[in-house]
């Protein structure tokens, strides 16, 4: 996130008038709280992070947002870890990674004594964020039902699996080959995934 403050409204634009990039960002935030950017090294702020959302979501409102968050990273106070439930529960990214904090040998957070959050407390807002990931993922799902128009499909086993232009993932209810362009109405969604019916193969 911290390299893109500069060159923000340009890459907006990009995103708005090429129609052969996929209307989706990875942006890793990691933590709702700057004081935890800070000790990771980080490099960006969580207001940047919001403002990032923000400019896409203002021009594409169905632009697909994912992030990545990590629980319990040392010194992470109670405050902290509900600033990033608040940046979360505002930004509405559509795909949120969650990850418990693990020492990696030769970081400097690996060395650092007496400052571990229990296991327990990192389980406990890990689920906590699964909870309200679950929430957010099938609001923003929600915006897409009765949405019809054209996927490829990149997934072919137990489920048929295509990607929109928001690179959103629809399964569909009959089979294509892979690779294929189909046009499908959206009947249902969850948390993980719309639900589709192909209309017409391209």
């Amino acid at each position: 996130p911290q390299y893109v403050p500069d060159m923000l409204d340009k890459l907006v634009d990009v995103f708005y008038k090429n129609d052969k990039l996929f209307r989706f960002i990875h942006i890793p935030v990691q933590s709702g709280s700057n004081s935890v950017l800070r000790k990771m090294k980080r490099g960006h702020s969580a207001d940047q992070f919001s403002e990032i959302v923000k400019a896409f979501r203002q021009k594409m409102p169905d632009f697909t947002v994912a992030t990545d968050v990590i629980a319990g990273f040392p010194t992470e106070t109670e405050s902290d870890f509900q600033k990033t439930i608040d940046l979360l529960t505002d930004a509405e990214p559509d795909v949120i990674n969650i990850s418990k904090y693990s020492a990696r040998p030769g970081t400097e957070s690996a060395s650092w004594k007496g400052v571990r959050i229990n296991t327990e407390t990192v389980k406990h807002r890990t689920e906590r964020l699964h909870v309200l990931s679950r929430v957010i993922t099938k609001r923003r799902n929600a915006i897409w039902n009765g949405w019809h128009g054209e996927l490829i499909v990149d997934e072919v086993g137990k489920v048929v699996q295509g990607r929109n232009y928001a690179y959103k993932p629809i399964v569909l209810s009959e089979k294509a080959d892979l690779g294929t362009k189909v046009k499908v109405q959206v009947y249902s969604h969850t948390a993980l995934a719309l639900k589709g019916r192909i209309a017409q193969h391209c």
